[in-house]
């Protein structure tokens, strides 16, 4: 980035050379990434001739015009037996960028998650050949909206010039066209005919995770249209309560895994014998009793029924959820809302929540929900922002402090899972981190996980996105849940107005088990699936069972056009596990060794190992 290498000459290669000496460099190869004019600089088209130039004079060192591939190709060949091995997050420096455009970026979690059911719904119940080249499309741009390039060089300075609108729309329409494909392929993969009675609608639900699951699902209007009354197959009540959104709430009980269940919605009342209870600025169920702040709007008790404990901390008087405004970058400049108002929202014996509204630095309007459901060990958090169009620098966070002494921070990225400082590679970014989708903090005795389906960023400790490049990071109990900014220079956009909704969920437990935390990231982010009923009602028979607590399905569909299946195995533990698959269909299958696209390698037969924090992938073919 320091200029045209031409005019630069000679100097700048033999400068590199000898720092390299100073450095012992042991190696007789070395990469020298170029590009002319520094970021988004283009080719440099002398380059041919300097090389050429160069090779004619000196007999060493070579330089070489190569790709990524034949550098390291070529580096490996001569010294791959001999790299010494480092293991661990290389956490990056650039994420924070995807803050500015927080809801695209939610959009394209969002549709990835729905993909991954969507093709799981598929495997389950096989209603037509997959559609692999509408799945690759929709895939394709979850992938492109991921990639680096976000927008113009200028989209700060100069934001409302065309070529930069143009840009921006080009990568938006990667995440808007993710969003709008990966629903559309969920429809179709739960799509069939239904004939139902006069005044009655069915309903399948789909639960796509490798365990059996207990949760709430959420009727649309349109989908519980004739009456509030739920009954299951055999024709008994099932919970339900209508909301004021106009949903209708539905409790589902036990649901195995990887598979359906038939439920009706009748003409009638709604069923419920919950015990929810609001009382004044408290919400509570069986396991958990939660206070909000009329001041701050914030989370000031999160109590554990199971033995008494109290899990929110006030750190400055805020609490969990607090929403902090920081305009420019300095966190001590920092806002916090004003004119708290806090309101019953629902009020069942089922679902009940407090809905906080409030005047929040950054937005035309403000306000969050606090939910419970009856018999589900959870808080719920739905946050809701109206953005004024703000160019200048700001960010903003939400608190979460947790009340668990010496408790160790844990994240999951990647299908790995990171303790900050312990299990970061040396250069690791320290400042932020990302986050695929969950955050525990535990003790030796108890602990609680905390689900973030939409914000993929935290900070840990302190206000920490615009400091200085920070050397060491903090195992603290509090972090922050970074949202949004407007913190980039260029390529990224300048303002975020508009709507947005941020989504939470905390789980409290005893002994830290890392599966448990998976399942719980997981499940909040590919919920059970609600649909209108398509064909007859299917058997509570799951696709495949594992055999093991420890192993986890993470994705199922179906390859091939000769109808087999390709499953992902996860293992997050620190042992290796063997899964002892069994396939629930009534039909010979034969079970091979595979990779992400479906090949088909050696025979498995007996248990399939999944080694410490692995993945394996397995082809079933049917026989």
């Amino acid at each position: 980035h320091e200029g045209d290498l031409t005019k630069l000459g000679d100097e700048k290669v033999f400068k590199l050379m000898r720092k390299l000496d100073d450095l012992d460099y042991p190696y007789e190869i070395v990469q020298l990434p170029y590009t002319v004019g520094g970021d988004n600089g283009p080719p440099d088209l002398n380059l041919p001739d300097f090389v050429k130039r160069w090779n004619e004079r000196y007999s060493a060192p070579r330089l070489i015009i190569a790709t990524h591939e034949q550098l390291f190709t070529e580096f490996e060949r001569r010294y791959g037996s001999t790299l010494p091995t480092f293991s661990g997050d290389f956490t990056p420096y650039w994420e924070d960028g995807a803050a500015s455009s927080s809801l695209e970026t939610e959009l394209n979690r969002q549709a990835a998650d729905r993909l991954i059911q969507a093709e799981a719904v598929w495997a389950m119940r096989s209603p037509a050949p997959f559609p692999s080249e509408d799945f690759a499309s929709a895939w394709r741009n979850v992938i492109l909206y991921d990639e680096h390039t976000w927008g113009a060089y200028n989209s700060i300075s100069e934001p409302d010039l065309p070529f930069v609108k143009g840009q921006w729309e080009i990568k938006r329409r990667f995440a808007t066209d993710a969003d709008s494909l990966s629903k559309a392929l969920l429809k179709t993969a739960a799509a069939g005919e239904f004939k139902s009675k006069k005044g009655e609608i069915g309903i399948d639900v789909h639960n796509t995770n490798s365990w059996d699951r207990t949760d709430v699902v959420y009727l649309t209007a349109e989908q519980s249209a004739v009456g509030d009354l739920v009954v299951d197959g055999g024709g008994n009540p099932v919970p339900s309560q209508r909301l004021s959104s106009g949903e209708l709430a539905v409790f589902v009980k036990e649901i195995p895994s990887m598979t359906s269940r038939r439920l009706i919605v009748r003409k009638g009342g709604a069923h419920s014998t919950g015990a929810v209870s609001i009382s004044g600025n408290a919400v509570e169920n069986s396991h958990l009793s939660v206070s909000v702040d009329p001041n701050s709007g914030a989370i000031s008790s999160m109590e554990w029924k199971r033995n008494g404990l109290q899990l929110a901390a006030q750190p400055h008087g805020g609490g969990l959820n607090e929403y902090i405004y920081v305009p420019g970058s300095d966190p001590k400049d920092a806002k916090r809302v004003t004119n708290v108002r806090v309101r019953v929202k629902e009020k069942g014996k089922l679902v009940s929540s407090l809905l906080v509204e409030a005047d929040a630095p950054g937005c035309r309007k403000y306000y969050n929900e606090v939910r419970v459901v009856d018999g589900i060990n959870r808080v719920d958090i739905i946050n809701t922002l109206d953005r004024e169009a703000i160019r200048t620098k700001e960010g903003i966070h939400i608190a979460f402090p947790f009340s668990i002494p010496d408790g160790q921070l844990r994240y999951d990225v990647a299908h790995g899972i990171v303790r900050p400082e312990t299990d970061q590679l040396p250069g690791a970014c320290k400042n932020f981190f990302s986050v695929q989708s969950w955050v525990d903090v535990s003790n030796d005795q108890r602990g609680i996980t905390w689900a973030t389906p939409d914000a993929p960023l935290i900070e840990i400790g302190t206000i920490t996105a615009e400091k200085r490049w920070l050397k060491v990071a903090d195992n603290a109990q509090n972090f922050y849940s970074y949202v949004m900014n407007n913190y980039w220079h260029t390529n990224y956009k300048a303002d975020q107005e508009g709507m947005i909704t941020f989504r939470y969920a905390l789980q409290p437990h005893g002994e830290y088990l890392p599966e448990d935390a998976v399942r719980f990231g997981l499940g909040q982010r590919q919920p059970l699936v609600a649909v209108v009923a398509g064909g007859p009602a299917k058997s509570d028979n799951s696709l495949f069972e594992l055999g093991s607590s420890s192993i986890l399905a993470i994705s199922a569909k179906p390859v091939g056009p000769e109808g087999a299946w390709l499953l992902c195995l996860y293992n997050p533990t620190a042992l290796t596990h063997a899964a002892s698959l069994q396939w629930n269909r009534g039909m010979a299958v034969s079970f091979h060794a595979s990779d992400v696209f479906g090949n088909v390698g050696e025979a498995l037969e007996g248990g399939i190992q999944v080694p410490a924090y692995g993945t394996v992938f397995v082809r079933v073919n049917k026989k």
